[in-house]
């Protein structure tokens, strides 16, 4: 190994194993000692593998440090897999290992999911407008949306599922300074919960996350809009050491997110098709989970493309639209750092499954909603959408809201 790298993995990995019988014996002195602290505190030693050296496929060089950079796909081991006979880092040590890069994954797929609910309402918004038969009662409005997310998440090999259930409340105003211009904000609540089934181990959240957003219309067809979005997300963790005790701590991260979109509404009487683009870049920084842990920071680019059609059916009592979008991802860029991510990378330690960092690069989405706009600026929406074609993973998410003109 050249030496550059060998003393990057010396600071990464401080409780990597000597070869020499000096260093051997100083290690079974340490875990001797840590394992009477341990006790005396009542906090148990984990089974956690000692991190290997980092390998020049798993990683390269950016900003100064090690990121992992797309390794040919590997599982980690289940925990019931993970071996008991080595001594290795203390509990809180061991939950930074196993959890942050599940955690800074599943707040940067959230991100995301944000942002794409954010640029729908604002095109729905544009539809509405042109689809409305006279004009607008006030520049002013609010809403609020309720949403339900559902993902399971299955490992390819060695068992294991992660099951993700988050429930979502938005308020959101937006205002139009122009005929082709709207601005506003959201507010929102979310409740994140992990489960890691056939263990203890658990993850509850809470986040709260500020938006704004923005759309311009260069023509009557034509949008471009723009959202940018950050969230604080707290945890409290629950691990199944795999030995029968379970291990609790709380932790915290902040992600940011910025969208940008493109269409052209082409419209055939009461029929309207619109294709659009978008790009996305996320940031997510999870904490240690202890003074020696490190932190575990994200990094996402994504590319969308979608088409959606929408009917306008006026009614008695207003103008109902019922749509349908179908929507292709391709992700040009995924990279963490930090030991979790180093430890998932290197395929060791106790680790759950399914592994989060490998991720599928292409994916699609299809989804089905319907608005109806009411008298007096009154509109009710609701919208259902599920992934495809990702390995391993069941995801559908469905919401519905309230927008009122004042």
């Amino acid at each position: 190994m050249p030496a550059r790298l060998r003393q990057a993995s010396d600071r990464q990995h401080p409780m990597k194993y000597r070869t020499t019988s000096l260093a051997l014996a100083s290690s079974l002195a340490l875990c001797l000692l840590a394992t009477a602290q341990a006790q005396s505190l009542d906090t148990p030693i984990t089974p956690c593998d000692a991190l290997p050296p980092i390998t020049d496929d798993g990683f390269v060089e950016e900003g100064g440090g090690e990121n992992f950079s797309g390794l040919a796909s590997r599982r980690a081991r289940p925990m019931s897999q993970a071996s008991t006979s080595e001594p290795g880092p203390t509990s809180t040590e061991c939950l930074n290992l196993v959890h942050g890069a599940p955690m800074t994954r599943q707040a940067m797929d959230q991100m995301r999911g944000q942002l794409q609910d954010q640029l729908t309402r604002l095109h729905q918004l544009h539809l509405t407008d042109r689809s409305r038969q006279g004009p607008r009662a006030t520049a002013l409005s609010f809403y609020t949306s309720a949403g339900r997310l559902t993902r399971d998440d299955q490992a390819d090999q060695g068992g294991g599922e992660v099951r993700l259930r988050t429930t979502a409340l938005t308020l959101g105003a937006d205002y139009r300074l122009n005929e082709r211009t709207v601005v506003g904000g959201t507010l929102g609540l979310s409740q994140p919960r992990a489960r890691w089934q056939g263990t203890g181990s658990r993850v509850d959240g809470n986040s709260t996350q500020f938006g704004l957003y923005g759309s311009y219309s260069p023509t009557e067809a034509t949008y471009l809009s723009a959202t940018a979005s950050t969230a604080y997300n707290r945890y409290a963790i629950e691990s199944d050491m795999g030995t029968g005790i379970t291990v609790g701590t709380r932790t915290r991260s902040y992600t940011t997110g910025l969208s940008l979109q493109a269409g052209y509404d082409h419209a055939w009487g009461m029929v309207s098709v619109s294709p659009y683009a978008r790009l996305d870049h996320l940031n997510s920084r999870l904490d240690a989970f202890s003074e020696s842990g490190s932190q575990t920071k994200g990094r996402s680019q994504a590319v969308s493309l979608g088409l959606q059609g929408q009917w306008s059916l006026p009614q008695t009592w207003g103008v109902l639209l019922p749509h349908a979008r179908l929507e292709w991802t391709q992700v040009t860029r995924w990279r963490m750092s930090g030991d979790s991510a180093q430890a998932y990378a290197s395929d060791t330690g106790l680790m759950p499954v399914p592994h989060p960092i490998e991720v599928d690069r292409a994916y699609g989405q299809w989804a089905l909603g319907v608005s109806g706009v009411l008298q007096r600026g009154l509109s009710l929406f609701a919208d259902y959408d599920q992934g495809f074609a990702q390995r391993g993973v069941s995801q559908w998410r469905f919401s519905v809201g309230l927008r009122s003109e004042l």
